[in-house]
């Protein structure tokens, strides 16, 4: 009793539909309010929410992986007229809902998800009573666009000459999907087109060329070729290029050398019997072949009797003796034949002929 003419109670469980309240004093009197009381049966849970194909952008619209960081939600198994409620939660952030009456809709916008994993529930409400929660859907937002990292190379440190090949590997910051491509340019002058080897790896393979040149070999710069999306569908637009150990030339230390020895200077021993040719760099120990050489004395053929190779020097053995105040020229001629390091050849240590 709470006054004269007021008492509350709690009603027991009751079936669905319109209840007689029944008020009965201690003296025996009572009073009936016909369907004064009102039992709800609460809405079942709607299904599980689902991302709109317009807001599930990338490769595929069925995978709840998404750049739209308001995306449109749809709820199904709801009953008209009822007010659906759609909530996303994520760890460490504020809960974002929308809302929509069934019929007139089917659908919400929510507001701003930052990046990351969200998991999505709906309630619906008839009369003020709510339904349990739907099953959750995750959604993954990401408005994130995928970028070179570093540049790299699977190929072993050392000196490399014309002919040879070099892998060149960029390192991408996220999973890509199939058909990418960037085109980089040396500090070589060369290009090259790096296409998708794996989920996070673009390749491709640098041909040295006859007189390509790099004390360290690097990436210079790269355009977009075509350009490497994530599941999202955030595409690379630019990218400025990765330094130091993110580079080729600070992480490893290649080197292209396609110059063969030139000559430095020549001269005669005192006594004419040996000429001595200098050449730009240290040359590749090996047995060269005289008759390679054609050396004349004042315009007079003279025979090449050895050659020997040492350090950056060629030393012809004469015959004749050249003799004092005479001319004396010399002309060389590789051997047709050429493989670094594994002939005749007058060449460097790497094997680039003279």
């Amino acid at each position: 009793v709470v006054s004269a003419t007021s008492i509350t109670c709690n009603t027991p469980a009751g079936s669905a539909g319109a209840q007689n309240i029944v008020v009965t004093n201690t003296d025996a009197q009572a009073a009936t309010l016909s369907s004064g009381f009102t039992y709800i049966t609460p809405p079942t849970a709607p299904a599980t929410p689902a991302v709109v194909a317009s807001s599930d952008s990338g490769s595929s619209n069925s995978d709840n992986i998404t750049s739209d960081n308001t995306p449109t939600i749809s709820v199904g198994s709801v009953t008209n007229g009822n007010t659906v409620t759609v909530t996303a939660t994520k760890a460490g952030a504020a809960s974002v809902t929308c809302s929509f009456t069934a019929t007139a809709q089917s659908s919400c916008d929510l507001g701003t998800l930052a990046d990351g994993i969200w998991s999505i529930s709906s309630i619906q409400t008839s009369n003020g009573v709510a339904s349990a929660a739907s099953s959750a859907m995750t959604m993954t937002v990401d408005t994130t666009r995928p970028t070179v990292t570093s540049f790299s190379s699977t190929t072993a440190n050392g000196t490399y000459v014309a002919g040879t090949t070099i892998n060149i590997t960029a390192n991408m910051s996220e999973t890509i999907e199939d058909g990418a491509s960037i085109t980089v340019t040396l500090n070589t002058g060369d290009t090259v087109l790096l296409t998708k080897a794996t989920g996070t790896t673009l390749t491709g393979t640098y041909t040295v060329g006859v007189g390509d040149s790099s004390s360290d070999l690097t990436v210079s710069s790269f355009v977009i070729t075509s350009a490497p999306t994530d599941a999202a569908g955030n595409a690379m637009t630019s990218g400025s290029v990765p330094t130091g150990a993110n580079n080729i030339a600070g992480a490893q230390a290649i080197v292209i050398d396609t110059g063969g020895p030139t000559v430095v200077s020549a001269s005669m021993n005192s006594s004419g019997t040996q000429m001595t040719v200098t050449m730009s760099e240290v040359l590749h120990a090996t047995t060269a072949v005289a008759s390679d050489f054609a050396v004349t004395v004042n315009g007079v053929s003279a025979t090449v009797s050895s050659v020997t190779v040492s350090g950056t020097g060629i030393v012809l053995v004469l015959n004749p003796v050249a003799q004092a105040g005479e001319s004396v020229s010399v002309s060389y001629t590789a051997p047709t034949s050429s493989t670094a390091t594994s002939n005749s050849a007058i060449q460097d240590a790497v094997g680039n002929d003279a």
